[in-house]
């Protein structure tokens, strides 16, 4: 009786509204279906997750090993979109005069999708490239509890944490962080115990980083628990919560947050692998501020703004934002400081203040998509992309 209600609150998650539709990893996707087939409703969702899915290959994979395996991708993910879907937010859905429409915000499995992309022969994405600058490198210190097992990235048997520390590592890159994780046969503090809040103090947290030569550590405790069988579908389902500390190598502590997840899959295991690679996603984005508030990406000098742009589909957003920069006054040069799949990070060389860079990059054209410009800090200026949202009114 606990499995099925925990398996319909994992289930109905997935309609709760949301704070934000740009959660990271969320794919905007849309969905048609004829108004005569059977079940529309569901043939609609069908085609928004293939949507879903063929974006994020598009994201995780460049674009000329997907032109070379074109037929290989395609076969990979075909009739297949609902096994890489960790989770959904319908943001809009009702009858149109083509049928029933939805749209929907898509958690892609990347654990599930990366297997079948691996075993097509399809390699993934190039990591994130630093050019010239970047974040200190951060110790990771994670300690994973599932039903089967624990995993750590430290201590004699450490490792790189399963999905939820491989998930942190890659979260981590993107935001220009390099992370390294303590040398094998580190000994973790006696009271780093299944149980224990966090997998080590603050003063064991300093160490690590100033051991490894790091500007802090990002330590991280995870409990997972299968939730069984999902009534009504042939899934099973998966939740967890985990809770993560930022710690400088001074000492001082950052940031302290909460997150949770819940997951589905065919098999229990890949039900949990993908809801403790949701968790390390959630992690690192309830720190993410307090990360470059402390770090902020590539100051050369005190003539530098960096402006991060995120959620770019293709490079003429980029090129769209060096134009609007270049133009603004005071400003001497804007130069690509970092690249990674869907972000990238621009130097500007510049006296003037972020809130002024700002607002010379709110002016550039960005249409169709929706942009949010903040001044993170006196260096940092972040600007994300979004797909442009259906009208009040009502779909299309």
């Amino acid at each position: 009786m606990r499995a099925a209600a925990i398996g319909v609150v994992i289930a109905t998650a997935a309609l709760a509204p949301v704070a934000r539709a740009s959660e990271p990893g969320a794919v905007r996707a849309e969905g048609r279906a004829p108004a005569g087939a059977p079940d529309a409703r569901a043939a609609a969702l069908d085609r928004a997750f293939a949507e879903a899915v063929r974006r994020a290959v598009a994201a995780r994979v460049e674009v000329g090993e997907r032109a070379r395996h074109a037929g290989a991708v395609d076969a990979a993910i075909a009739g297949r979109a609902r096994e890489f879907v960790a989770r959904y937010q319908v943001v809009a859905e009702g009858p149109s005069p083509a049928g029933y429409f939805v749209q929907i915000d898509v958690w892609v499995d990347d654990a599930a999708l990366a297997r079948a992309l691996a075993d097509a022969g399809i390699a993934p994405a190039a990591p994130a490239v630093d050019i010239g600058v970047g974040r200190p490198p951060l110790a990771l210190v994670a300690l994973v509890r599932t039903p089967d097992a624990a995993v750590a990235t430290f201590g004699r048997d450490g490792g790189d944490g399963g999905p939820l520390g491989r998930a942190v590592d890659r979260e981590l890159r993107e935001l220009g962080f390099r992370p390294v994780r303590p040398a094998p046969g580190t000994s973790p503090p006696a009271h780093s115990v299944p149980g224990a809040a966090l997998p080590v103090d603050d003063a064991a947290a300093r160490a690590f980083a100033l051991a490894e030569g790091a500007g802090g550590a990002v330590v991280i405790a995870a409990d997972l628990e299968s939730a069984g069988r999902i009534r009504g579908t042939p899934f099973a389902g998966a939740q967890g919560r985990a809770r993560v500390r930022v710690v400088a190598a001074d000492g001082a502590a950052i940031a302290d947050a909460a997150v949770e997840a819940g997951a589905y899959a065919e098999a229990a295991n890949d039900a949990v692998d993908a809801c403790a690679a949701q968790l390390g996603r959630r992690a690192v984005a309830a720190v993410r501020d307090a990360l470059r508030a402390r770090w902020p990406a590539g100051v050369i000098d005190d003539d530098a703004v960096i402006v991060e742009l995120r959620g770019a589909p293709s490079w003429a957003p980029v090129r769209a934002v060096q134009r609007a920069l270049a133009a603004a006054p005071g400003v001497s040069s804007v130069t690509p400081r970092r690249l990674a799949p869907g972000a990238v990070a621009l130097a500007v060389a510049t006296r003037q203040p972020a809130a002024r860079i700002a607002e010379a990059a709110g002016r550039a054209a960005f249409d169709p998509l929706r942009a949010e410009v903040h001044a993170r800090s006196d260096a940092l200026v972040e600007i994300v992309l979004q797909a442009p949202t259906v009208p009040a009114e009502g779909p299309p």
